[in-house]
């Protein structure tokens, strides 16, 4: 493997491996609210609370 093809993939593991990790978080957190949620108006409130943060985190 040439040099700048080791490059190429070690700089997309950087880029890839923590949005695919916060990604998976964000799917857990929508998870468990449904889980655990009562009824449908509490269950959108958090919906809503989670994907509004995770929007301005960004």
């Amino acid at each position: 493997m040439n040099p700048q093809m080791a490059f190429a993939l070690a700089a997309l593991l950087l880029v890839v491996t923590p949005i695919l990790f916060l990604g998976g978080l964000l799917a857990l957190k929508v998870l468990l609210i449904l889980a655990l949620s009562r009824d449908n108006e509490e269950r959108r409130a958090a919906l809503v609370s989670v994907l509004t943060g995770a929007l301005k985190r960004r």
